[in-house]
């Protein structure tokens, strides 16, 4: 089997899975996540953090966006672009949301753009990760584009059961310096 088809396979098994889970399991998972990076250094330290908006069953984040925001941090979402192209939108308030491009909520106002370079945080969604910080997404390479050369911190957060030894990777694959899970928040950042 290919590479890319053991990742196709991957992710279709953990999306019938995320179909089948307990609303009360994903709140638990994400709060005990939340609490891990609100007391986690490089969050408290940073500035100016890149977030996202939990949904199809990834970790729940509307309240790292509330906490981030009311601790007085500047807080990006990802818009998507042409071309599979994130661009980092400041977010003004937690309310300022709409749904845009594959049901995803994004800053109202997608003309505030900040550089990448600006961001100390950039906390990373993923269906999957893995111990060396590889991640397997939906397989459209928006993530790997945005973290490739990137300076600041990487988080990819997942569930227990989503946090594993090694996933099948390909050489365009970026991978995180760190995973959090319910469990802990795990260094990714040694040799491969």
């Amino acid at each position: 089997m290919s590479v890319r088809a053991g990742k196709s396979a991957l992710r279709a098994g953990v999306l019938v899975a995320r179909k089948a889970q307990c609303g009360d399991e994903l709140e638990r998972e994400s709060g005990e996540v939340l609490a891990r990076i609100l007391a986690w250094p490089p969050y408290i330290a940073a500035k100016t953090v890149m977030l996202y908006v939990g949904v199809r069953g990834e970790i729940l984040t509307r309240e790292l966006i509330t906490h981030a925001l009311f601790s007085d941090k500047r807080v990006a979402l990802p818009v998507c672009g042409e071309g599979n192209v994130i661009h980092p939108v400041e977010l003004g308030s937690p309310s300022d949301l709409v749904i845009r491009m594959y049901g995803i909520p994004e800053p109202r106002d997608a003309s505030r753009m900040i550089s990448k370079s600006e961001i100390d945080l950039v906390v990373v969604p993923g269906l999957m990760f893995d111990a060396r910080g590889f991640r397997l997404g939906y397989g459209q390479g928006y993530y790997d584009r945005f973290l490739a050369g990137m300076d600041a911190v990487t988080l990819g957060m997942c569930q227990s059961g989503q946090f594993v030894r090694a996933l099948p990777r390909e050489a365009h694959d970026t991978r995180v310096g760190y995973v959090a899970t319910p469990d802990g928040i795990w260094n990714c950042e040694g040799e491969l």
